[in-house]
Parts: structure tokens; sequence; C-alpha cells
């Protein structure tokens, strides 16, 4: 007989797996949509460069989806979650955000909306420098400790 947590770790497992499936369609869509998208865009007239950062964003969008599968398949392996993943998905998120501020024409708007903005532009550039120090000291971390673990089994 089935103990109840059991039951419940086959049933996470499964749900993790139906997750895994949803996010690798969820990104070939988008992978596949976004190009086809931006060539119907250039062909009514948008410009091209925009219609570049519209495929840059969503395939930046598809860079974490595809780091929180790495995330998932990596938990169910380990049954351990590593802080490295979420690192990386804020600063692909942080540097999409840039771009979508950024993408924006500001020929029109107001000195207002041109500065907040920059204001937007400087905090998330602000985001990605934290989480770029973040990522080198976990990195950095895990370096010592693989370093004293091989030290410590050579003594």
């Amino acid at each position: 007989m089935m103990k109840v947590t059991e039951f419940i770790d086959r049933l996470e497992q499964i749900i993790y797996l139906i997750l895994v499936l949803i996010l690798v369609l969820s990104s070939t869509f988008i992978a596949v949509y976004s190009p086809i998208e931006a060539y119907h865009l250039t062909q009514q007239g948008t410009d091209p460069i925009h219609a570049a950062f519209l495929v840059l964003k969503d395939l930046l969008l598809v860079m974490i989806m595809l780091e929180v599968l790495w995330l998932i398949t990596d938990y169910l392996k380990t049954k351990t979650i590593n802080v490295e993943p979420f690192i990386i998905i804020g600063i692909i998120s942080a540097i999409r955000k840039i771009l979508i501020v950024g993408a924006h024409p500001l020929e029109s708007a107001s000195e207002g909306k041109i500065l907040l903005n920059m204001k937007e532009i400087i905090l998330y550039t602000g985001v990605v420098l934290v989480l770029v120090i973040a990522l080198f000291i976990v990195r950095w971390g895990k370096c010592l400790r693989e370093g004293a673990r091989a030290k410590s089994r050579n003594s």
C-alpha cells in the first residue's frame, strides 16, 4: 500500500512534468511565432529595428522559460533548489525590461516621460549589476566549498 508521502511525491512529479511540457510547448511557440510576427509587422510598415527589438524581447522570454525548465529538471534530479537559476532569471528579466523601456519611441514623448524612462533604465541597470554581483558571490562560494572538499579528501 502506497504511503501518503509517496503519493504526494508522485503527484508532485506529475505536476512538474506537466509544467515542463507546457514550458517546452510555450517556448517553442514563442520562438517560432515571434520572427513570423516581426516579418508581418515590417511588411505593414513597422520599423525593422523595432520589430527586431520585439523578437529579442520574446527570445529573452524564451530564455527565462528555459531557465525555469532547467530549474525544474534540476530539482527533480537532486531534490534541492539551487539559487543560481533564480539570479539568472532575474538578470534576464531586468535586461528584457530595459529593452522594452528602451524600445518605445520617444520622439513625441514629453520631457517628463523621457526622464521617467531614463530613470527606469538606470534602475533596471542597477538591478542587473546587483544580480551579477550576487551571481559572482554564489559561484565564488561554490568554488570555495568545492576546493575545501577536495582539500579535505586529499588530507
